[in-house]
This record gives C-alpha cells, sequence and structure tokens, in this order.
C-alpha cells in the first residue's frame, strides 16, 4: 500500500503487469533509467501487486518522501 508520495526509477529494462485496488489491471514496459513520481493527497492511497511478465529480471528504486499529506503507514516489526 503506497500513502507517501514516491517515485520509482526502473534499472532495468522489462515488462511487468500490476493489480490494482480498483480492479482495474495495468501492464507496464519499462526501459532503463525511466522514471514515474506519484503525489497522493490526504487520504488517497494505492494498492497492488507487481508481477514480472518479461524475460528479464526486473530491478526499480523506490523513494518515498517523508514529507507528503499522509503518515506514514506503522511498521508491523515482530
Amino acid at each position: 500500500m503506497h500513502v507517501l508520495d514516491y517515485f520509482w526509477s526502473a534499472v532495468t529494462a522489462g515488462k511487468s503487469r500490476s493489480h490494482m485496488h480498483d480492479g482495474s489491471l495495468v501492464e507496464t514496459e519499462y526501459a532503463a533509467g525511466s522514471t514515474k513520481h506519484y503525489r497522493f493527497k490526504s487520504g488517497e492511497f494505492m494498492i497492488h501487486d507487481l508481477e514480472n511478465i518479461g524475460s528479464t529480471e526486473l530491478i526499480f528504486v523506490t523513494v518515498e518522501h517523508k514529507n507528503s499529506d499522509n503518515e506514514p503507514l506503522p511498521l508491523n516489526v515482530p
């Protein structure tokens, strides 16, 4: 689940499929170095999975911004 503003950058090229919390299905192709930014207003969020459907290993760098409209989710550490 994402509640904080964030961005990801693809380190490797590849292809994925995501099932989104609204029931939609999204397929994405990545070029190495491609980047996407997300911003969430107060109370907004995004839930999704990510399945590698390509023939290459997918590697991403993801950065969340602490200074967002929402509070970070609590960590459930045993």
